[in-house]
């Protein structure tokens, strides 16, 4: 397989996947596996390398999603034309010994703006974040989105004009040095609707370069919601002096000061 370089930033690079003769389109499966949901046109898989500044449980924090105010924060972060942003359903919410592990399904709208003249597109969504731990004792992180059909959601398309595009992504961030995190990102977007290529590519590379932002959203998280259940938890696990789970982290530390504070002048 061959990659083409599409879109670039400092430390951060895209790349476009090259087609070879009669190379088929990629293809979402749905989830019972009885169907399969394919563009009409190509969609190329895209490849993210690089790198950001942070901690990794930073960025698992900006990730992590347990309602749709979650959600609408970190799209700000990561997305330049959503129009709206929705927690359908939690399936899976953060615990005390699993701070950093939420899955929901989740609703988006994209707007036209980035494209003229092309119709608005939705996506459903399963979003999944958690942690592993390799053979070699490294901790990682990852997050996946993969689009699914379900009833309970059927298309928008007659009703509110909405195209259903299909997506499907997975990230992997490692902790490289002590404020440097890996990021490796694949997956692709199929716009559908007859959709030209490039439209695709374009939606998919802004959104994988985008996707690194998600960091900044951990800090906001933080300071305007301190009750947050994760926040609880990493405070829980320094009180107990349990795994620490890196709570020194600037953001941690950043939302503690703030937290005590505001607690220090309503108890005086």
């Amino acid at each position: 397989m061959q990659w083409k370089l599409c879109k670039a930033t400092k430390d951060f690079a895209v790349y476009k996947q090259r087609y070879i003769a009669k190379e088929h389109c990629n293809i979402l499966q749905i989830l019972d596996g009885e169907d399969l949901v394919i563009s009409k046109n190509k969609c190329p898989m895209l490849l993210g390398i690089g790198s950001v500044d942070g901690r990794l449980d930073d960025m698992l924090y900006g990730a992590v999603v347990e309602n749709t105010r979650d959600l609408r924060i970190r799209v700000a972060y990561t997305e330049e034309d959503v129009e709206d942003a929705q927690v359908l359903q939690v399936l899976t919410t953060p615990a005390a010994d699993n701070p950093f592990s939420s899955e929901s399904v989740i609703w988006i709208v994209n707007g036209a703006s980035s494209i003229p003249f092309m119709k608005k597109r939705d996506l459903i969504q399963l979003h999944f974040v958690g942690t592993r731990i390799l053979a070699n004792g490294e901790r990682v992180g990852f997050s996946l989105w993969h689009s699914i059909e379900t009833r309970k959601a059927p298309s928008l398309y007659n009703s509110m004009d909405l195209v259903r595009a299909k997506s499907s992504s997975c990230v992997i961030w490692r902790q490289s040095t002590e404020n440097k995190i890996d990021v490796y990102h694949r997956g692709f977007v199929a716009y559908m609707g007859n959709a030209p290529e490039f439209a695709s590519t374009m939606v998919g590379a802004q959104a994988t370069l985008a996707a690194q932002n998600i960091i900044h959203a951990a800090s906001y998280v933080l300071v305007a919601e301190p009750t947050h259940s994760v926040f609880w938890w990493l405070c829980w696990q320094c009180d107990a002096q349990v795994w620490r789970l890196h709570c020194f982290s600037k953001a941690c530390l950043s939302a503690m000061q703030i937290f005590e504070a505001d607690h220090f002048r309503h108890s005086i």
